[in-house]
C-alpha cells in the first residue's frame, strides 16, 4: 500500500472493505506511530488507524487483534453464503511493540524472559482470534465451502521474542531462520488432512491458486511468477514449482547486524564471473539452496530454556561471501557444499544473473517532508 496517495489504496481500488494502518509497528491499543522524519530531523507521533480511506478515531484503547476479529465476524455474520468471499485478515501480532492484555500472559509466568513470555502472550490471543473466526465461520454456514490459510510473512524476529530454532539466521536474514515461513490449510475441500507437506510453496503462488480454486482464471493478466499448488496442498502432489528467488538487493544494509559485515575481499573462485557474489542474494532451486554477499545475521537462537548460551555462532570467516547448501537434508544450513558441487554453483549464479539483469533497478527516493503528519494527526495521503 502506498501511503502517499489515496490511489494506491485497496478502499480506492476495489470494493474491500479494508480496515487497517498504512506503516507499522503501531502502539495494539492507542494506533499510533512514531517516525523520525529525517528530512525535518524531528520525531513525529500521530495516528495511523484508517477504516476505508477515512481515519478511524473511536478505536483508542481497543486492542488491534480483537479490533481486527470483530470486523471479520461482522462481515462473515452479514455476508450472503450464496455469494463468493475473499476475506484477507492480516493481524497486527506477533509484531513489535510487544503487547497484550495481562490475562494472557499469566499462564507464563515460568518464563523468564520479559520478551518471550510477552511474545507467548500475544500469540495465545491470536490462536483464540483465530478459532472465534473459524467458529463463526461454521455458525454462519460459510465453513464447508472455505479454504482457510494461515501463514507468516518471514521467520521470527531473535529480538523481539521470536525463535527460529533450530533454523539459522533471524528476520532481515536471507538463512532459513528468515525466509522459511509456518503456516496451514484447512478445508473441508482438502482430499487429504492432518499431513504434513515439505513441497516447494512460495507467496506468489497463493494469486493463481486461490483465483484457480474459486473457479476464475489469470487469462489476460501480466505473467505471474507464481503457479497454482492446490494438488500439491490438498492431493499430496509434487509442486509445480522447482525455483524459488529469495531476494536480490544490491543496497541491502542489516540494521541490527550481529556480527561485522563482511568484507570485500574475497578468495571465492566463482568471483564475480557469473554474478556479482558480494550482492545480498539467496535463490532455492530443487533441494540446493545459494547465498552470495552479506546474509545478515548468521547465528542459531537457541530457545531461552534450551540452552545457557544466547546464541551459537557461525565459525566462517568474515570473508566468506558464497554458500551452497543441500537444504532439504540441512535444513539447518551448518555443511556448506559449495566447493564439493561447483557445477550446482556455477548454474545458481546464473540464475540469478537471468533474474538480476531482469529485474527492475532497487530505488530508494529521498523521504518527503511533506508527509509530517503534525497539521492533521494522522499519518496519511499528501499528495
Amino acid at each position: 500500500v502506498s501511503v502517499y496517495t489515496t490511489l494506491c489504496w485497496p478502499a480506492y481500488l476495489t470494493s474491500f472493505s479494508v480496515l487497517g494502518y498504512l506503516l507499522g509497528s503501531e502502539d495494539y491499543y492507542s494506533h499510533n506511530r512514531c517516525v523520525l522524519i529525517k528530512a525535518k530531523n524531528v520525531t513525529r507521533c500521530a495516528l495511523d488507524f484508517r477504516d476505508g480511506e477515512e481515519v478511524a478515531t473511536g478505536f483508542k484503547n481497543m486492542y488491534s487483534t480483537n479490533l481486527f476479529t470483530e470486523r471479520a465476524i461482522d462481515l462473515i455474520a452479514n455476508h450472503k453464503t450464496e455469494k463468493p468471499l475473499f476475506l484477507y485478515l492480516a493481524f497486527q501480532s506477533v509484531h513489535e511493540p510487544l503487547e497484550v492484555p495481562e490475562e494472557y500472559m499469566k499462564p507464563y509466568s515460568s518464563i523468564k524472559d520479559v520478551k518471550r513470555r510477552h511474545y507467548a502472550g500475544m500469540v495465545t490471543l491470536m490462536d483464540e482470534a483465530v478459532g472465534n473466526l473459524t467458529d463463526a465461520l461454521k455458525r454462519y454456514g460459510l465453513w464447508d465451502n472455505t479454504v482457510l490459510v494461515f501463514s507468516t510473512d518471514n521467520g521470527g524476529q531473535t529480538l523481539a521474542g521470536g525463535n527460529n530454532w533450530p533454523l539459522r539466521g533471524r528476520k532481515w536474514t536471507l538463512w532459513e531462520g528468515g525466509v522459511r515461513g509456518v503456516g496451514f490449510v484447512a478445508s473441508p475441500l482438502l482430499k487429504q488432512k492432518g499431513v504434513e507437506s515439505h513441497e516447494l510453496i512460495h507467496i506468489s503462488d497463493w494469486l493463481p491458486t486461490l483465483v484457480h480454486l474459486a473457479g476464475g482464471h489469470t487469462n489476460g493478466t501480466k505473467p505471474l511468477d507464481g503457479f497454482d499448488v492446490w494438488k500439491a496442498i490438498s492431493e499430496g502432489r509434487t509442486s509445480p514449482r522447482v525455483e524459488l528467488l529469495h531476494n536480490i538487493d544490491p543496497m541491502f544494509v542489516d540494521d541490527f547486524p550481529c556480527e561485522t559485515s563482511l568484507l570485500n575481499s574475497n578468495s571465492s573462485p566463482w568471483d564475480d564471473t557469473l554474478f556479482n557474489t558480494s550482492m545480498h542474494a539467496a535463490i532455492r532451486r530443487g533441494k540446493w539452496k545459494l547465498l552470495t554477499g552479506y546474509p545478515g545475521c548468521s547465528h542459531w537462537f537457541p530457545p531461552p530454556t534450551l540452552f545457557n548460551e544466547s546464541k551459537i555462532q557461525s565459525s566462517d570467516p568474515p570473508t566468506k561471501r558464497l554458500w551452497l547448501f543441500d537444504i532439504v537434508h540441512d535444513p539447518e544450513e551448518k555443511n556448506d557444499l559449495s566447493e564439493k558441487y561447483p557445477h550446482v554453483v556455477e548454474k545458481l549464479l546464473s540464475r540469478l544473473q537471468y533474474y538480476y539483469k531482469r529485474s527492475v533497478p532497487v530505488f530508494y527516493p529521498d523521504e518527503d517532508p511533506h508527509c509530517d503528519p503534525e497539521a492533521t494527526g494522522a499519518w496519511g495521503p499528501w499528495a
